[in-house]
């Protein structure tokens, strides 16, 4: 998926090879990012798992609006695209815009 490091069989690579390190995964097409600023593309980080999964998907053809085609590209499962798109489909039905005033009131 996007990743282009000579590395052996999957999931094995070199103990050496740091595959949180942002410019590795830049130069080997990864989607990895390191979005909290601390030089690690953490995929335990929500703010940096978060913006790698966006982008990933964008690229799938979520940009397009071909979500269910960008969810089978993360997780080749129809049962999987399924699930997640009863998310999407019950918020979007059912939310409700909410505003949150910014000033507290004394």
């Amino acid at each position: 998926m996007a990743w282009s490091h000579p590395g052996g069989d999957v999931g094995e690579l070199d103990d050496d090879v740091d595959i949180t390190d942002p410019e590795l995964i830049s130069e080997h097409n990864g989607y990895g990012m390191d979005v909290s600023g601390n030089g690690v593309a953490d995929p335990f980080d929500i703010w940096d798992s978060a913006y790698a999964a966006a982008s990933f998907l964008a690229d799938h053809g979520a940009e397009e609006g071909d979500l269910e085609g960008a969810l089978f590209s993360y997780n080749r499962s129809d049962d999987y695209v399924n699930e997640v798109m009863s998310y999407y489909n019950a918020y979007i039905e059912n939310y409700e815009l909410i505003t949150i005033p910014l000033d507290k009131e004394e």
